[in-house]
């Protein structure tokens, strides 16, 4: 017998990864604000308004890693450069770079919103910056 009461919703990102307890305790501040900050950086590269469905995405993603982008990011971490954050990435380890490519790929695709070509095109731009070979994948996956 079947639970009705119990909808089970699907995980997206690195809520789908099931080392999520661990992965999150290999990852440093640093290294979560670099994706938060390239996160951000795909989600802005459509000029229109703040897409409020991406930004709770985000939230919810890096929230389950323990890290509060509101009081952390914003007061820290705002004024990183970009050509800091993709030193930050390259250095990650492959199975990091495989997950931060998951989890940005499903806020394109996964999440019912329509990835505009400027967005696909800044994810490709950081994963070409970042030697990220997942990134590729995961765009012709989603196509």
């Amino acid at each position: 017998m079947f639970n009705l009461l119990r909808s089970k919703k699907k995980e997206f990102g690195f809520k789908a990864n099931p080392s999520l307890k661990s992965f999150g305790k290999d990852l440093n501040e640093a290294q979560i604000s670099a994706m938060i900050h390239t996160f951000l950086l795909v989600m802005m590269a459509e000029d229109a308004v703040l897409n409020l469905k991406m930004y709770n995405y985000i939230h919810e993603q890096f929230e389950c890693l323990g890290f509060d982008l509101k009081q952390d990011y914003v007061y820290k971490y705002a004024k990183t450069d970009d050509n800091q954050a993709y030193s930050i990435l390259k250095k990650l380890s492959m199975e990091q770079k495989k997950w931060y490519a998951i989890s940005l790929r499903a806020m394109l695709f996964d999440i019912g919103v329509k990835a505009s070509k400027n967005q696909i095109l800044q994810f490709e731009l950081i994963g070409d910056k970042t030697y990220n070979p997942y990134v590729k994948q995961e765009i012709v996956r989603s196509l």
